[in-house]
């Protein structure tokens, strides 16, 4: 199976196709369509905090067994990159509003494995985790 890029979006294709099938993709189905732009849960969730909507989309660090994660909505209330120390280590959070997308990157510009998925998924398996704040603009 390929492993994609930490933090990267990807699409179902680009996963368990790399190179161009010999078939229709099209007859794969998906049970969760729409479950990304939806408000609604699937499932009930045991351990739940109410910061942000359990669908907010996050992009989540870990080093060395210490978590912190940073909400969309507040990387969008800031310019790109955010720069951060966590863990004693300086990082930088890319984060493009257009495409919804992050990465996590060190001081010498290598990307850091990273979790992008909603705050339910981060927070239930990181309940301690530190939250990141965006600065009120002036």
């Amino acid at each position: 199976m390929r492993i994609g890029k930490p933090g990267r979006k990807s699409t179902l294709r680009q996963w368990y196709f790399p190179t161009k099938p010999d078939f229709n993709v099209h007859m794969i189905v998906t049970p969760y369509q729409g479950y990304e732009s939806s408000s609604r849960l699937m499932f009930d969730v045991n351990l739940k905090d109410s910061k942000y909507h359990p669908k907010e989309k996050v992009i989540g660090i870990e080093l060395d067994g210490k978590a912190k994660v940073y909400a969309f909505s507040e990387l969008s209330r800031t310019g790109s990159p955010v720069k951060n120390v966590f863990n004693k280590v300086p990082i930088q959070i890319h984060y493009d509003r257009k495409t919804q997308m992050a990465v996590i990157r060190d001081s010498k510009n290598t990307e850091l494995p990273s979790v992008v998925g909603f705050w339910l998924a981060w927070y239930a398996f990181h309940p301690t985790t530190k939250v990141f704040i965006a600065e009120q603009k002036q």
